[in-house]
C-alpha cells in the first residue's frame, strides 16, 4: 500500500477555451488539470451515451443489410467509419480512466 502524501501547491484556476472549467498546478515537475467533479461526471455520461449510440446504429446498419442486401456496399462503408469513431471513443473513455 502506497502512503499518502499531502502537500501545499499553487494552483491556477481558469475557464477559458479548450478546456473550460479547470485548475492547474505543476506536481514532480509534470503539470496536472484538476476538473470540477461534475464536469467528469458529465463527460463520463457522454461517453457512455455516445458508445450505447453506437452500438444502436451498428444493429440498425446490418439490419439494413439483412433487409435491403442491394444497399451491402454502401452500408459496409458507413459502418466502416461508425467503427472508426467507436475505436476513438474508447480510447478516449480509457483515457479519462487512467
Amino acid at each position: 500500500m502506497s502512503a499518502s502524501e499531502t502537500k501545499t501547491k499553487k494552483v491556477t484556476f481558469g475557464t477559458g477555451l479548450p478546456r473550460g472549467a479547470c485548475a492547474t498546478f505543476t506536481h514532480d515537475g509534470q503539470l496536472w488539470f484538476a476538473y470540477p467533479k461534475d464536469k467528469i461526471q458529465a463527460v463520463s455520461v457522454a461517453m457512455d451515451r455516445a458508445l450505447g449510440t453506437i452500438s444502436t446504429l451498428n444493429e440498425g446498419l446490418v439490419d439494413w443489410i439483412n433487409r435491403h442486401p442491394e444497399d451491402a456496399a454502401r452500408v459496409v462503408r458507413l459502418m466502416d467509419r461508425v467503427t472508426s469513431f467507436k475505436q476513438l471513443a474508447l480510447e478516449k473513455a480509457q483515457a479519462w480512466t487512467m
